[in-house]
């Protein structure tokens, strides 16, 4: 299993094959049900990464199932951005067990191999984990506790308190 990126964040699980006939990794999207190539040649996920890096993925080709071309030329800009980061999923149960947690960033049971190269620099597991925090977790509190009992409870003080009486010092009401 290969997970794509890019800088936004935007992420796309796909695989790749191994073929006897090419003597190498093929680059395979079960979702679209596609695969690439360059002059005939199916394509590995690095050799897209460093396509896309290069700036040269113009002569592509992207072909369906029984190996005919669905399109000449690059995949959708947004597409092509997702081989800036490649990472091999190194678990075979990820489907059923995904990881979610920042334990699991810190604790290293998301297992994967991450290509790096000046385009893609290493990972920095506290920044991520931050951000899992900040946009995972902080939302989930947000939804479920704070809008429904905080902001009612908050509701509820201010009618309370709309609803007294409040006597000056000389003894009258406001």
């Amino acid at each position: 299993m290969i997970h794509l990126g890019d800088e936004n964040y935007n992420g796309h699980y796909a695989a790749e094959v191994w073929s006897d006939e090419h003597g190498k990794w093929i680059f395979m999207d079960p979702l679209y049900d596609v695969h690439f190539s360059l002059q005939q040649t199916p394509l590995s996920a690095i050799e897209l990464h460093q396509l896309w890096k290069g700036g040269r993925m113009d002569g592509i080709a992207t072909q369906g199932p029984d190996g005919s071309t669905v399109k000449m030329g690059p995949p959708s800009r947004d597409y092509a951005n997702l081989f800036q980061d490649i990472q091999l999923v190194n678990s075979n149960d990820f489907l059923t067990t995904p990881f979610t947690s920042v334990a699991d960033l810190l604790t290293l049971k998301i297992r994967f191999l991450r290509y790096v190269d000046e385009s893609n620099p290493p990972y920095n597991r506290l920044k991520l984990a931050a951000q899992i925090l900040m946009f995972y977790y902080l939302p989930m509190l947000i939804t479920g506790v704070i809008i429904p009992f905080v902001i009612p409870a908050c509701i509820i003080f201010m009618i309370m308190s709309l609803g007294r009486k409040r006597t000056c010092a000389d003894g009258s009401n406001l």
